[in-house]
């Protein structure tokens, strides 16, 4: 028979984590806070800690330190819904998204990165900030389909479909020989939307492509 053996170090900083929750819920922020510390002194990594940690610093209002750790979280634990939550939480916030970009270094000039985040934070309600996120994304890969396609939905989404569909008709005019199966082309869906300004106007027929 074989057991998992958990070394107890790991125990003893779960409890001690746990305890600091519960100081920070109950108001005692500062001996929460000093036991967080002492777990990431022993595990710089200990993903509980580090997004506790972080959320202490949203209290403080110091959103660039809290971004900041649990990037390094998603690192070590990439699906991590709290985490992932926390973080959205962030970028929705007034000025969050100039934070993301800050903290993201580089990587802000990383299409495949932007792309991620955006995801990420959509399915967190961060939806406006996603759509910021996938035009910049897309800027950097144009070429990218899964962007374009991304992008439409979270217009969507936000409702904003006149937005969604002069999207939709740009990409199809720019790959107008690509084809939908085996029956239509992007171009011929494309000159189906000639002449169409407003998609809301009343008067409007949506077309419909035979075959």
């Amino acid at each position: 028979e074989l057991r998992l053996v958990q070394d107890p170090k790991d125990t003893c900083d779960s409890l001690q984590v746990q305890l600091g929750k519960v100081l920070y819920a109950s108001g005692s922020q500062d001996t929460a806070i000093e036991l967080f510390t002492h777990v990431l002194q022993r595990n710089e990594s200990d993903s509980e800690a580090l997004r506790e940690y972080a959320k202490a610093y949203v209290d403080r209002k110091r959103p660039n330190e809290a971004l900041r750790i649990l990037l390094r979280v998603l690192v070590h634990a990439p699906n991590d819904t709290q985490t992932r939550a926390c973080l959205s939480d962030i970028v929705k916030a007034r000025g969050g998204i100039d934070v993301l970009f800050a903290e993201l270094g580089d990587a802000a000039n990383s299409g495949p990165a932007l792309a991620f985040m955006a995801t990420l934070i959509k399915d967190y309600g961060a939806v406006e900030q996603s759509v910021t996120l996938y035009y910049k994304a897309l800027a950097m890969c144009p070429e990218m389909t899964t962007y374009v396609l991304n992008l439409v939905h979270t217009l969507e989404v936000c409702n904003r479909y006149q937005e969604a569909m002069e999207l939709s008709i740009k990409y199809c005019k720019q790959h107008a020989a690509m084809t939908i199966g085996t029956h239509h082309s992007n171009g011929q869906v494309a000159a189906l939307f000639d002449g169409i300004q407003d998609l809301f106007d009343r008067k409007l027929r949506l077309p419909y492509l035979e075959g």
